[in-house]
């Protein structure tokens, strides 16, 4: 059952990234202004339901063969907010400062 209730928190996590920059876009501008540190490129982010195609390798050799090309918006803006970090377990190169901001509506 463990394994059903963390594949709806990812489902809803992608069907909350994909509405956010569309519906809230200041929200998704101002948490990526917010947000700090660099990409660990270690793939987490790649892999929720299905692997990306562009995702090669396994383990500690792990890569994106477009990360410094032609990387999709989605990928540019993960993570949106410390809701994205916790669905990664936590393992993350970015962060968000621990500010009073207001959350768009929870979907």
């Amino acid at each position: 059952m463990k394994a059903a209730s963390s594949a709806i928190v990812l489902i809803k996590g992608k069907i909350r990234r994909f509405f956010l920059p569309k519906l809230y876009p200041e929200y998704v501008k101002k948490q990526l202004s917010i947000r700090q540190g660099d990409c660990l490129q270690c793939g987490k982010c790649c892999v929720f339901f299905n692997r990306c195609p562009f995702l090669k390798g396994h383990g500690e050799n792990i890569r994106c063969l477009i990360y410094n090309v032609c990387r999709p918006k989605q990928c540019k803006i993960f993570p949106i907010d410390e809701r994205d970090i916790q669905e990664v377990n936590g393992i993350c190169g970015y962060s968000f400062p621990n500010l009073d901001k207001p959350e768009p509506k929870r979907f």
